[in-house]
């Protein structure tokens, strides 16, 4: 019976520490994602402003809800200020009678756009074998848990008295 209850013992243990060591990369996750996930957010808002918005006011006369999607854009990825001064500009006007200068604002907001979108591309490709790693490192742990806690059943009925039956 005492090598029964310290293999038992020792199986609890193990589980603990697995539990341990589960939340522990999963706490390491969570954390070495959080960059990837702001860049994904960040590429996903400025690729719907531009499918959306942006492409309304550039097809049409900007409209007071595209003008405060702009300024949202230009605010949340630090543009110059300048730049979406002049763009809002070239907005309220029919695309036909936009002047040279609004064209060349347009170009240059669309460069500035393209880097930021090549910016977060690169940030998400170079993490992603790291999230990855991440990932499987979890995915072992939550496995060497279950075991540990099939183990420690396994141990626990080795020292049940099978006649209880109550």
């Amino acid at each position: 019976m005492s090598t029964k209850k310290e293999a038992f013992d020792a199986s609890t243990a193990a589980k603990k520490a697995a539990g341990v060591a589960l939340k522990e990369a999963e706490k390491e996750e969570k954390a070495g994602n959080k960059e990837l996930d702001e860049a994904a957010g960040k590429k996903e808002e400025i690729d719907t402003f531009r499918s959306t918005s942006y492409k309304e006011m550039t097809e049409n006369t900007a409209t007071k809800a595209g003008t405060n999607a702009l300024a949202k854009v230009g605010k949340n990825f630090s543009y110059d200020g300048e730049l979406i001064k002049a763009l809002t500009s070239a907005f309220a006007k029919a695309p036909d009678t936009r002047g040279t200068f609004d064209k060349l604002v347009v170009t240059q907001f669309e460069e500035q756009m393209d880097k930021t979108l090549a910016g977060l591309s690169g940030i998400l490709t170079q993490g992603e074998p790291a999230k990855h790693e991440r990932a499987a490192k979890v995915a072992s742990a939550k496995s060497a848990l279950e075991v540990s806690q099939v183990a420690d059943e396994a141990c626990f009925q080795s020292i049940t008295p099978s006649a209880c039956l109550c």
